[in-house]
């Protein structure tokens, strides 16, 4: 496994110094004051990642090896970590890219109250026998819509699925659409019930988006 990692990527020593002002250190939720040093030192060489895009068996099998990883050295914060409101350093191995979005867009936005002005939309396909969540896992669409820890097999990341769940059962959505999944391509612009999801989801998104800039506007002119 270490052989393969330093297979993946290249050590870059064009190195250009990062003014003091963007510098931060990395989250924790625990008395790691040496991770956060070691992650500080951003004006030194660093590694970059050489590994072929094309091949995403690859990309899966370091995403795994640098999950187990980071588990060892996290052991003992890794159950705090898992928390939906914790940002350690851990879960940048382990999370998913919905549930990362939803962190920075709700659970680590500051000041406080702007973790409440946001609107939740989900949209989820109907279950269907031997799919997953109504998504069958061998389709070669699938990944776009579930975090795989082996696609070609179709086997679901579970870790990254709990992970969502927490994150699903912190708030209920505002809006929510089932609809039925469309072989080969999941979500389908021509499909009937999928353009009125689609229709519907763009004319609620476009309705806050106006609300929220109205409302900016109104208090730049008070």
């Amino acid at each position: 496994d270490r052989r393969f990692v330093e297979q993946c990527y290249k050590l870059d020593t064009n190195i250009v110094p990062t003014p003091a002002k963007f510098k931060s250190p990395v989250p924790t939720c625990g008395p790691s004051r040496h991770v956060r040093d070691e992650w500080d030192r951003v004006d030194e060489a660093t590694y970059v990642l050489q590994i072929n895009t094309q091949d995403w068996s690859l990309f899966e099998k370091l995403v795994l090896i640098l999950r187990e990883a980071a588990c060892k050295v996290w052991h003992w914060e890794s159950e705090a970590a898992l928390s939906p409101k914790s940002n350690h350093w851990l879960k940048k191995f382990i999370i998913s890219v919905t549930e990362e979005e939803f962190c920075h867009g709700v659970l680590w936005a500051n000041p406080e109250p702007d973790r409440t002005r946001f609107k939740l939309f989900y949209r989820s396909f109907a279950e269907r026998p031997g799919s997953f969540k109504g998504i069958p896992l061998l389709d070669p669409k699938a990944k776009n819509f579930v975090d795989m820890k082996d696609a070609q097999k179709g086997e679901v990341d579970q870790e990254a699925q709990e992970l969502l769940e927490r994150q699903k059962a912190i708030r209920k959505p505002d809006h929510a659409w089932t609809i039925p999944w469309v072989p080969g391509k999941g979500v389908d612009p021509e499909d009937e019930d999928h353009k009125k999801y689609l229709t519907e989801f763009c004319a609620r998104f476009e309705e806050y988006c106006v609300k929220s800039l109205n409302e900016a506007l109104a208090k730049e002119i008070k």
